[in-house]
């Protein structure tokens, strides 16, 4: 009995309190926190479950409360880990390289962020992992599907929708469509959907692009390029089913053959970044091509033909009426080299003259009534004669006791009682109530 008093005790003291964290989810908060702060090759003590374990919580904390579009669609403008720290801590800890979490949670948005959709550094064949691309168009097949079964229901019509759009929009060449066989079942699910009017209504797609087309024109000229594909890599087509008029076939399918060997995003991001530095490296080898050709081909002046009259009348250079043809005949004749200046220095004044500001018309420039002027005239329907302000008058000064002077109006100016004070303040006295 006292022993398993003991074990009981022991385990109560054992069983977590509530409200108090353990100390493993303190450690984990605390890495994730600052996890681009450590040094990479400290992560090699980490095993593969407690690298998910973080990844997974540092994409909980940075994910935004609400909000649409960005890099995942949900809001999200920037990924959970740099591809600059998850590059150096997966080069240094090689068992961490395999990790399915990171690829979903971190590297998907590395490649949206880096790489933006419909831009030069991400080709329509490498939108997408080979796996990721073949589940898309397999979902797709099965949303078209359950529109033919329920075509009433908003959510199935609003799936079917999309499923349209990722299907238009996915890159495709010969292997992926006998492997996937998805050009006869969209062919079936055509002739199957006569009855299906939502098909035949104008959808805006959230590229923008083809708001005039209905998902039903969508698809079928989607179904026609594949048949243009296969005709251009060999396969014999019907008669009705070949497309008479000359189209280029898109170039991602070359790309496909390189999205075969991405089968993750990680992969995928590395391709991608191969890719972008040579198409920066043969942009610059393409500059450098059209700078040499400039060099060598450049335009050269063989003839200057002098100025016509047209333009001479442009610039004013000519003198109408009596001395036209004497002012023609002298500006042909000028040659020498102070002529030339001359006619240098007279074109620009005449372009100086022609980038100054218009000058004001004089009955812009005329002092108008101010704005109380103009409601008194409304109010009692009388002219208003306007007093100007006359000058200052004439002052004169006076030299008093100390050295001190002061100015006061002359007295010729002045009025009666001004001249009384003049005279007082002469005979010394300045007290003016006596």
């Amino acid at each position: 009995m006292p022993f398993e008093k003991i074990a009981s005790a022991s385990k109560r003291k054992t069983r977590p309190i509530k409200g108090i964290p353990k100390l493993y989810d303190l450690c984990i908060n605390s890495v994730v926190t600052h996890l681009e702060r450590y040094p990479a090759n400290v992560f090699g003590i980490v095993n593969e479950y407690e690298w998910e374990s973080i990844l997974k919580l540092r994409y909980r904390k940075t994910k935004p409360l609400k909000g649409k579009g960005g890099i995942d669609g949900n809001g999200r403008f920037h990924p959970a880990v740099t591809d600059k720290f998850m590059l150096d801590v997966e080069e240094q800890n090689p068992h961490l390289q395999q990790s399915k979490c990171a690829d979903l949670y971190v590297w998907k948005d590395c490649v949206n962020y880096k790489f933006k959709t419909g831009g030069v550094s991400r080709p329509k064949g490498l939108l997408y992992p080979y796996p990721f691309l073949v589940g898309l168009l397999e979902d797709g097949i099965l949303a078209l599907n359950d529109c033919l079964n329920e075509g009433d229901n908003k959510k199935v019509m609003a799936s079917a929708l999309n499923a349209i759009e990722t299907i238009s929009e996915s890159p495709m060449d010969l292997n992926l469509l006998k492997s996937s066989g998805i050009g006869k079942k969209v062919r079936k699910f055509l002739v199957k959907s006569t009855k299906i009017d939502f098909l035949d209504e104008p959808y805006v797609y959230s590229s923008g692009k083809d708001i005039r087309k209905t998902p039903r024109t969508t698809l079928e000229a989607t179904l026609q390029s594949w048949k243009d594909i296969a005709a251009e890599c060999g396969v014999k087509m019907k008669p009705g089913e070949k497309n008479d008029s000359t189209t280029k076939v898109s170039p991602a399918t070359s790309y496909l053959s390189t999205a075969k060997k991405c089968h993750s995003w990680r992969t995928l991001y590395l391709t991608l970044k191969v890719h972008d530095e040579d198409r920066r490296s043969r942009q610059g080898e393409k500059m450098r091509e059209r700078r040499r050709r400039l060099d060598t081909v450049r335009p050269k002046i063989v003839k200057v033909s002098s100025a016509s009259y047209k333009q001479d009348k442009i610039l004013n250079r000519q003198s109408f009426g009596s001395g036209f043809s004497q002012s023609r005949t002298n500006t042909s004749i000028a040659s020498s080299g102070s002529d030339k200046i001359r006619q240098l220095r007279m074109e620009a004044k005449v372009t100086s003259t022609r980038r100054q500001p218009p000058q004001p018309s004089p009955a812009a420039t005329k002092a108008r009534s101010g704005f109380g002027a103009a409601v008194a005239f409304a109010a009692v329907s009388k002219t208003v004669t306007r007093t100007r302000k006359t000058g200052l008058p004439a002052v004169k000064t006076i030299a008093l006791a100390g050295g001190k002077r002061i100015n006061i109006p002359d007295a010729k100016g002045a009025s009666g009682n001004v001249r009384k004070r003049l005279k007082m303040l002469k005979k010394g006295n300045l007290s003016f109530r006596r």
